[in-house]
């Protein structure tokens, strides 16, 4: 039976570009704040003048910033971070980003740089392509192979059965989820008021059955085995002796006939799991949720969930209409105080180093540094993410406010510690501030506001927020310069303003 061969990425498109249709500076703004690692002046001037189709048409056709092959687990985090802080195809990084939360392999399990970075890669290149593909791909990879346990998972004998971990959490994680959804992404109840389970443990035994034999890549020089050693390049092999060839019931009823290959059961699963009608407000909730606001109204996913069933051409699954519909949206313009979500510490960081133009000339010094705030990035600490994608706005029943779960009291200090460290140049030479243009004001308060206010919120800092930055500047002795720039701007940088994706006006 033939290895399968990745999906071929179509050439982006060449026809004209959709018209300039400019936006004001709130709405760029919050878009930006969406669309990327976080806003540069440069990205803010192009959005405002030719708006967000245009923007987005041109970061769909924009070339893909790589990831080189061979490097260490440390190499490789700080190119990923370097490529989140530089990298010109920013709608491809912050999207991967997205689905590196939702489809999940870790470095805590895959402790190793090769192990990694096909996975990285992965979802770098289908970022674009169409969900079923992203499900493909990932079932196929031998990182998710090895993370999950579906590498070398055999079909029953007197002592075994197939492995249930990765068809368990492809279902509950990636694709269905555990209740079954209306499309507005509400659940669905039974007569007495509860939700309707999605699938049942028989169907997680069905699908373990329909994707067993499988094993790891055949490393080049090697000789091909019936189970191989861990290899991560290219796509897991078929070994039809370990797969189980009687029929399958999958959830939402599809039957995989009898004798089929160990591929077109594979292929069969991935249909079934795709079309299955709680795909499209599943993931309609997940990217708006991690792109977007932490509590997105039923109307807006609803919108994005048709989006996903039928792009309009009647292609389902379409990962740049999907993203189009999510970030031009009407609600995706947030300004209301429950609107946007508090920024993820990678997303703080990155973005407050975009806004001061920082230059981070060796990543792996202080990536350590993001551990402590809990988010080491590729290495979450679950298949669930860093945080549960469901979890309570903390003393706010009924609203969710997942990263609030990497934001207790002592990760608040620790990740002001960390901007602390960015802000003084305590991390030497490996990250960099031009700290020039603050400190020729700093005897100004009111002026040195002004350029923190530009600089970091592009001119849409609250008065309230003024006028706390420019008492606490003006407590500084005048003479001490840097403390009233670094107070400044570590301040403002720790701001409920600047920790939550907002795009609200100037109060």
């Amino acid at each position: 039976e033939p290895t399968p061969t990745p999906t071929t990425v179509a050439a982006p498109s060449s026809g004209p570009l959709p018209a300039p249709q400019p936006v004001d500076t709130t709405r760029a703004l919050a878009f930006l704040n969406q669309a990327t690692f976080g806003p540069t002046a440069a990205a803010l001037a192009d959005v405002q003048v030719n708006g967000l189709d245009r923007w987005l048409e041109q970061q769909f056709r924009a070339p893909e910033s790589t990831i080189p092959d061979g490097l260490s687990l440390d190499a490789l985090r700080a190119q990923v971070f370097t490529n989140w802080m530089q990298a010109p195809d920013q709608l491809r990084q912050r999207v991967a980003f997205a689905l590196s939360q939702l489809l999940v392999v870790s470095a805590n399990k895959n402790i190793y740089g090769p192990e990694m970075s096909p996975w990285v890669q992965m979802l770098s290149k289908y970022a674009f392509t169409n969900y079923r593909t992203l499900l493909r791909e990932a079932t196929l990879s031998p990182a998710m192979g090895k993370f999950l346990d579906l590498a070398n998972s055999r079909k029953a004998s007197g002592t075994s059965a197939p492995n249930e971990n990765y068809p368990r959490e492809v279902l509950q994680l990636f694709s269905i989820g555990l209740w079954k959804l209306n499309m507005d992404g509400t659940q669905e109840k039974d007569a007495q008021n509860l939700p309707k389970p999605s699938y049942t443990q028989d169907a997680v035994k069905e699908s373990a059955r329909a994707l067993s034999g499988w094993t790891y890549p055949t490393k080049p020089g090697a000789t091909a085995q019936s189970s191989n050693q861990e290899y991560f390049v290219g796509l897991m092999e078929p070994r039809p002796a370990y797969h189980d060839m009687g029929a399958k019931t999958l959830p939402g009823g599809t039957v995989l006939p009898a004798g089929q290959s160990t591929t077109a059961d594979l292929e069969g699963f991935i249909d079934a799991i795709f079309n299955h009608p709680n795909v499209p407000p599943f993931v309609a909730t997940r990217l708006i949720r991690s792109l977007v606001t932490s509590n997105p109204s039923p109307a807006y996913v609803e919108r994005v969930a048709n989006v996903f069933a039928d792009n309009g051409s009647g292609v389902r699954g379409d990962m740049q209409a999907v993203i189009r519909a999510v970030l031009t949206d009407e609600d995706a313009a947030v300004t209301g105080p429950q609107d946007g979500h508090l920024k993820d510490p990678v997303l703080h960081i990155v973005g407050l180093a975009r806004a001061l133009g920082a230059q981070a000339t060796d990543p792996t010094m202080f990536m350590y540094l993001f551990g402590t705030i809990s988010q080491m990035p590729l290495a979450p600490n679950t298949v669930f993410n860093f945080y549960s994608p469901l979890a309570a706005l903390p003393g706010q029943k009924g609203l969710f406010g997942p990263e609030f779960q990497v934001y207790a009291p002592a990760q608040t200090l620790l990740r002001g510690n960390l901007i602390w460290a960015l802000l003084s140049g305590q991390l030497g030479s490996s990250f960099t501030v031009n700290l020039a243009p603050f400190t020729a004001l700093a005897n100004d308060p009111a002026a040195l506001v002004e350029k923190v206010n530009q600089t970091l919120f592009f001119g849409r800092m609250s008065t309230e927020l003024r006028l706390v930055l420019v008492d606490a500047t003006q407590a500084v002795a005048g003479y001490n310069t840097q403390q009233r720039v670094l107070g400044a701007l570590y301040l403002a940088a720790l701001s409920s303003e600047y920790a939550v994706f907002t795009g609200g006006p100037v109060q």
